[in-house]
């Protein structure tokens, strides 16, 4: 439940600026420059009075700032399709699609789904972003083509699930406006502002949580081997199954998630948790007469890895269950009956909306348990056209 603070856009923002600065004055050399693909999504906070100044105003801070022509005598809207359009067509890679994400507020501009809009931001960064390691389609080459008027992408994929139920209690954005709920309780000291809010938020990760465990155990009656191989399951999915520096996790982080998913339930840290935990042990070996002969600090190791998978992978993202029984987390805004895809040459799977009339829009990438090592690429799945608009 501990809320890292790089998560917080307004410090993010500033560690953003002092990196640029730095860069500015040579106290970083060249190699330290961002590709202006991942620039762009860091600074997607920033604001700018011309749209096309989002991609124009960051040219000279990223190393590929030669890939992008500055031209003032077309719009916001036709800037950004054309700096799709350039990633897309002149590489093999799908990344700038994993920038397409649900808009927290409405955009000014009118674009396709394919391609992203600077302007606007969502709550999470992508995957591909965080840097979480999959090949959800393996060594597939991107088969794409634009219809004539531009405004249609094509795109090869395959259709592997559906949403079936999205987890929807969780607070997002994790790091809320408190002032009208400070208001709501009149004059309060700033401890007793500190306590509110503190207990607030225990209480809401605790209501989303037990949403999620309601989601994975929907039959309060289960046979005991079925409800060990989901917890089983569900510790891995809780960590996309990475850790943070991208292993697979080994067993031990089971571990984590208990203290995690006890301290949720008690209102406690999850540090309180463990060390209660270790007391406990203590005592019982105590009155039984044997001794602990593991090192402690291998159970802070496992909270550890398992708190930081979580936080990195997870942070702003909703828990799901796939009509064929999948778990996974994609992006706030995805709805029950939303397809998850894979598009040729995307190491993620998409969440793609239809829309009745034969063709999909984006609406964010996603982890789908049991999908991101290249199952989609599997015959049982047929391969289809996609039309993106």
């Amino acid at each position: 439940m501990d809320i890292h603070l790089l998560h917080c856009s307004g410090v993010k923002a500033i560690c953003m600026m002092s990196m640029l600065r730095d860069q500015n004055v040579e106290l970083l050399g060249k190699e330290t420059q961002m590709p202006l693909l991942e620039l762009l999504e860091e600074t997607r906070d920033f604001k700018s009075t011309l749209a096309s100044d989002k991609i124009y105003g960051i040219l000279g801070l990223a190393k590929d700032c030669e890939s992008v022509d500055v031209d003032y005598t077309i719009d916001g809207s036709m800037v950004f399709q054309k700096f799709a359009v350039d990633h897309l067509m002149q590489g093999d890679s799908l990344d700038i699609l994993y920038h397409c994400v649900h808009p927290t507020i409405p955009s000014e501009l009118h674009l396709p789904s394919w391609v992203p809009d600077w302007s606007t931001r969502g709550h999470v960064e992508p995957f591909l972003i965080r840097g979480l390691k999959a090949n959800a389609s393996l060594d597939a080459k991107p088969k794409l083509k634009l219809n004539p008027n531009g405004k249609i992408l094509h795109i090869t994929g395959k259709i592997l699930d559906k949403i079936a139920i999205i987890e929807e209690f969780r607070p997002i954005p994790s790091i809320t406006d408190n002032r009208k709920a400070d208001a709501e309780k009149g004059f309060q000291t700033p401890e007793e502002k500190i306590e509110a809010r503190t207990a607030a938020f225990k209480e809401k990760a605790r209501k989303w949580v037990q949403n999620v465990l309601d989601i994975v155990y929907p039959n309060k009656v289960i046979a005991i081997e079925l409800l060990e191989d989901l917890w089983l399951e569900l510790w891995r999915i809780f960590m996309c199954n990475r850790t943070r520096d991208n292993s697979v996790p080994d067993p031990s982080c089971r571990f984590g998630f208990d203290i995690y998913m006890e301290a949720v339930f008690s209102g406690k840290t999850a540090t309180t948790v463990l060390r209660e935990w270790k007391e406990s042990q203590a005592a019982k070996d105590k009155e039984e007469g044997t001794q602990n002969m593991l090192d402690e600090s291998i159970y802070d190791a496992t909270l550890e890895r398992f708190q930081g998978a979580n936080s990195k992978w997870c942070y702003n993202r909703r828990f799901f269950k796939s009509e064929a029984g999948r778990f996974g987390w994609t992006v706030d805004g995805v709805r029950a009956g939303d397809e998850i895809c894979v598009l040729y040459g995307g190491e993620y799977p998409f969440v793609l909306r239809p829309d009745g009339n034969g063709c999909h829009t984006i609406v964010g990438d996603s982890y789908t348990h049991g999908l991101m090592e290249g199952e989609a690429m599997d015959e049982s799945f047929p391969v289809c056209e996609f039309s993106l608009k």
